[in-house]
């Protein structure tokens, strides 16, 4: 009868010590952080068993359109430059930092242009998605600020 008094006791302390512990705080983290990767895990092995049933090719291409498509949704720092040439959805700006032009797709930007339409000298601010592009290849503008010059 002592031995399970005792054996109780130690239990219900045991267990009081550890609910009471300031390191329980930490150790829940810890335990979530395992589990959320423990269920990433599955779903990166679910798409892969997926993936082995389907032919090489397949997994080839729907890897490339993935990477393109998470590439083209970065969205970079805003530029403000000066406009060089606005014309045919194209806009083209030079940095007067590192005197660079830089081409952008007005197609399907949100063009914010004040009392008077952006015109070619004008101080603009481009936020754009994707990469840098170039003349061949223009960047993709999401939105076109005119900087009010004071």
């Amino acid at each position: 009868m002592k031995q399970k008094c005792i054996l109780v006791f130690m239990v219900i302390l045991t267990i009081g010590m550890t609910a009471c512990s300031s390191d329980s705080k930490e150790d829940s983290a810890l335990t979530e952080t395992i589990a959320e990767r423990e269920t990433e895990n599955e779903d990166l092995s679910e798409t892969e068993t997926n993936a082995t049933e389907s032919p090489k090719s397949e997994i080839t291409e729907d890897v490339g359109k993935e990477s393109a498509t998470d590439e083209e949704n970065i969205e970079g720092d805003p530029i403000t430059g000066i406009v060089e040439n606005y014309a045919d959805n194209i806009i083209i700006i030079k940095d007067s930092s590192d005197e660079m032009l830089y081409y952008f797709s007005t197609k399907n930007a949100q063009i914010a242009e004040g009392d008077s339409p952006i015109a070619v000298g004008d101080k603009v601010e481009i936020t754009y998605q994707g990469l840098l592009g170039d003349e061949k290849n223009p960047g993709e503008a999401v939105k076109i600020v005119a900087v009010i010059v004071k």
